[in-house]
């Protein structure tokens, strides 16, 4: 899904009635206006194709999206890279990424990494970036069911430091436009505008498996799913508490 994550942010804090009060709201949209964000989110990015079919068609679909668009930030779901059962997964996957750092996506987050050898896949989530981070993080779900079990799903989180249009950065004084007596009286120059911090979450939560693979059931991927989303407002709570 592409979406213009500039404008919407905007649109949220004005219709926030807390919005004259908060100084750091004002201030990311005072200087973060003046350049749009480009943000893609891709599902399916890579996954072991032993385990699913469009693991190795998939491979191209990304790359594809991204030179259409100059995304700014790009984050994805099952970008698997450890995986013991295909042995052509791994160069798959590291062709990929440097795809992406071609593209000039140098900063990145991926995970949760697992954290037991009875989870045989990594989370698969990623966060990458032309921006650079100040900082990030990775939170593996405290829930999950069935087959999700077998991968270290959860949130992965990045605080990025968006950086002004090289047009709005830059200072100028203006001879010619002002005149008193005769005089050239140097304009004001522009204010020199500061990075801009904005938090981003990107998350992959339980799935709702049917058929054979149904080993849990509807109302159980239903209460973890509801589990996963408290945990969520949790982990925004305490890494976006700086209000950025």
């Amino acid at each position: 899904k592409h979406v213009q994550s500039e404008a919407l942010v905007v649109r949220s804090l004005l219709a926030c009635d807390g919005f004259s009060k908060c100084p750091r709201l004002q201030r990311f949209t005072e200087q973060s206006c003046l350049q749009a964000l480009q943000v893609l989110h891709f599902e399916r990015a890579l996954f072991p194709s032993t385990l699913q079919p469009y693991g190795r068609r998939a491979v191209g679909m990304p790359s594809a999206a991204l030179r259409e668009q100059d995304y700014d930030v790009v984050a994805f779901q099952e970008l698997v890279k450890s995986t013991f059962f295909d042995r052509h997964h791994l160069a798959r996957y590291m062709k990929f990424i440097e795809g992406l750092r071609a593209m000039g996506f140098a900063h990145d987050v991926c995970g949760p990494q697992p954290t037991s050898s009875f989870v045989l896949l990594d989370g698969g989530i990623a966060i990458f970036s032309r921006h650079p981070f100040v900082c990030s993080s990775e939170h593996y779900w405290c829930k999950q069911a069935s087959w999700d079990s077998l991968a270290a799903k959860g949130i992965v989180h990045a605080l990025i430091e968006i950086m002004p249009g090289h047009s709005a950065t830059t200072q100028h004084t203006d001879h010619s436009s002002n005149h008193t007596d005769g005089e050239l009286v140097p304009s004001m120059p522009s204010p020199v505008l500061q990075p801009a911090r904005l938090h981003v979450f990107t998350l992959h939560a339980q799935a709702s498996h049917a058929g054979w693979h149904d080993t849990a059931g509807a109302d159980k991927y239903y209460g973890v799913r509801l589990s996963q989303m408290q945990q969520l407002a949790a982990v925004i709570k305490s890494e976006a508490a700086d209000g950025e």
